[in-house]
């Protein structure tokens, strides 16, 4: 991590000097992200916030679609579940609004993690399976035996053994 945060603070030295705006809001995620992997959520939603402006700045739905998901992520992160759901909510607008089918699986199937985080089983099975069809159709080897993972996991939870077992083998 510490020189994942070298380069991206690099990268952003370098592209505030060139008055890269999007570049600059790219760097901004990345060290949100790292700080998220270390724990330090505060400095993780700074990040995430300054990026967010720019990308508003810049009228670019898509990155504030990323923006919003990477701040959801944090929220549920520090248990924040109303405000988790709020900025996933607003990520998802965004990606059905810009027709991107694949974003749109994605955060379904991070709302439905965050949702099992919660507690929420059959919520969160809820969500994951609305990404389930779409991930298939796009071959997302990741999110797809993430997702089925986690489907096994809820489906356990619910003492639903069988198919939680067989959610567990195919993910």
């Amino acid at each position: 991590e510490k020189e994942a945060l070298v380069h991206y603070y690099q990268a952003l030295k370098l592209s505030e000097d060139l008055e890269d705006t999007k570049r600059m809001a790219m760097a901004l995620n990345g060290i949100g992200n790292v700080f998220i992997n270390i724990e330090k959520y505060e400095d993780a939603k700074k990040y995430f916030k300054l990026a967010l402006n720019l990308e508003r700045i810049n009228n670019n739905s898509r990155g504030m679609g990323y923006d919003y998901s990477n701040l959801g992520e944090v929220y549920m992160f520090e248990k924040k579940y109303d405000s988790s759901y709020f900025y996933h909510k607003k990520s998802l607008q965004i990606a059905k609004k810009l027709g991107y089918k694949d974003n749109v699986a994605i955060i379904n199937n991070t709302i439905g993690i965050m949702f099992q985080h919660k507690g929420d089983y059959a919520k969160s099975l809820e969500y994951l399976n609305k990404a389930l069809p779409v991930l298939k159709e796009f071959k997302s080897k990741r999110y797809l035996s993430n997702t089925l993972t986690n489907m096994g996991i809820n489906r356990i939870y619910l003492k639903q053994y069988d198919k939680g077992e067989k959610n567990i083998l195919k993910g």
